[in-house]
């Protein structure tokens, strides 16, 4: 408990820090789960998790004030544009650039639905020029680019993943949630910024997991 009450607010202020919205948004239902689950297996209480979640989200507020009066712009259109999306409002900024890759990648996947359009051919499908780039969605990238066969064979790693944290878990005495939460807020991640190339933390973690 000590120790998470330390690590929390570090995270919540680094998060703010460096505006990750995606990565924030990935943190809350991750973080949730995994204290229901402490909650369930009789490692924390549930007065204990009120008291950790009052605290991330006092220091997610607090980090953000802070930083939004050293930097008021950058913080501010951030916040802003996160609750113009929420509400179904179009915006200039990266979250709406990040819709309408979401949006052009679904509309092509239907194109080449079983095969995709092969690896790397995103950002010449997008810009018109064969350089690194990518939709910003592991699923959306994964289907466009390896098709529904590319897909299925992702699916089975993570479904065997998830059955490796299970029998990890259960044979622990469910000792180590923080090792599948970790892999779970990776892949919560991915679902909004990096690609398969750099989203190298979760194959660290599916190796962790693995590994215990």
């Amino acid at each position: 408990t000590i120790f998470l009450a330390i690590c929390l607010p570090l995270i919540a202020m680094g998060l703010i820090a460096t505006a990750a919205r995606g990565a924030i948004v990935a943190l809350v239902p991750v973080t949730f789960l995994a204290a229901m689950l402490w909650v369930k297996q009789g490692r924390l209480r549930l007065g204990t998790v009120v008291l950790l979640a009052a605290l991330l989200v006092g220091s997610g507020v607090g980090a953000f004030f802070f930083l939004r009066g050293a930097d008021s712009g950058k913080y501010s259109a951030k916040a802003s544009e996160l609750l113009q999306l929420s509400t179904g409002n179009a915006t200039s900024g990266s979250g709406g650039k990040r819709l309408a890759f979401y949006d052009a990648t679904a509309r092509a996947i239907p194109d080449h639905l079983l095969l995709g359009r092969g690896i790397g051919s995103w950002g010449l499908f997008y810009y018109g020029v064969d350089d690194r780039n990518y939709p910003h969605n592991l699923v959306l990238e994964v289907l466009f680019e390896a098709g529904l066969l590319g897909f299925g064979a992702f699916l089975i790693v993570l479904l065997s993943l998830g059955i490796a944290a299970i029998t990890m878990l259960r044979s622990s005495q469910f000792q180590f949630v923080f090792v599948p939460a970790v892999l779970a807020y990776t892949v919560g991640v991915s679902m909004f910024s990096g690609d398969l190339d750099d989203n190298r933390l979760i194959w660290l973690w599916a190796g962790m997991t693995l590994a215990l």
